[in-house]
């Protein structure tokens, strides 16, 4: 419901309740789904864009996504170009590939994760976590369980830091 609030979908709010207002950027920064979110006319990043026009928010996408990119990458990004974009907003969307053939343990990815969240928001950009999406449709894969740790944090993170 909350997301729902802030894409700003006509059947569960209306535009009072949704949080980005007229003017505001939101640099949408993860992997390849991120990337495919930005380019493909049906990915998240435009449908969030159509959802906040729907409801008479006008927003500019500025979407980060790099494919293959684990947290470590992105922290990089934040620190480097996300800042000068001067963005309102941040969605931040990572972490499959840093379980993917373990390239990134549970305790770097907190790391960079509360490192991303810390720079966007001593620069006064608000953030919003996504949990890391499944790797296939197999809910009891051993990857999908390892995901289950990474998002716990996520869940507890987003709501310590108020994302």
């Amino acid at each position: 419901m909350i997301l729902a609030a802030w894409l700003g979908l006509p059947l569960l709010c209306n535009a009072q309740t949704v949080a980005v207002t007229n003017g505001s950027s939101i640099v949408f920064l993860g992997d390849s789904i991120t990337a495919s979110g930005g380019r493909n006319p049906d990915g998240y990043c435009r449908l969030v864009i159509h959802g906040l026009e729907h409801e008479g928010v006008k927003a500019t996408m500025i979407p980060l996504g790099f494919p293959q990119w684990t947290s470590g990458g992105l922290r990089k990004i934040v620190d480097q170009d996300v800042i000068k974009k001067k963005p309102a907003w941040m969605t931040l969307s990572c972490g499959v590939n840093d379980v993917m053939f373990d390239r990134v343990s549970l305790e770097a990815f907190k790391t960079n994760m509360t490192s991303m969240v810390d720079t966007a928001q001593s620069n006064g950009i608000r953030v919003m976590i996504f949990t890391v999406t499944m790797i296939g449709e197999d809910v009891a894969a051993t990857n999908n369980q390892k995901l289950v740790a990474y998002n716990e944090f996520l869940r507890k993170m987003a709501v310590e830091k108020k994302c």
